[in-house]
């Protein structure tokens, strides 16, 4: 998160980064609770998949005004890149 905070004011000028992991753990195991053979499809393609799940979207969001009633939006979505922020 990176802008000011004005508390005289109270007012808000940020900027957030989200960046989302999203992980296949669950969803194997699930698979595999509910079907053996499933489950061995649902690894299989989460090993196959797992580079793309690593390329989630960044949301970034614009917050701005008062401190008791913030305007949150969103500024820009892009694809993750290699490099950590």
């Amino acid at each position: 998160m990176k802008g000011s905070v004005d508390l005289v004011r109270r007012q808000l000028d940020l900027q957030a980064v989200v960046a989302p992991e999203i992980s296949a753990t669950v969803g194997v195991a699930a698979a595999f609770a509910v079907n053996p053979i499933v489950g061995a499809a649902v690894f299989a393609a989460s090993k196959v998949l797992g580079p793309l799940w690593n390329k989630v979207s960044i949301l970034r969001y614009r917050i701005t005004g008062p401190i008791d009633q913030p305007q949150i939006n969103e500024v820009l979505r892009q694809a993750r890149s290699n490099k950590k922020q």
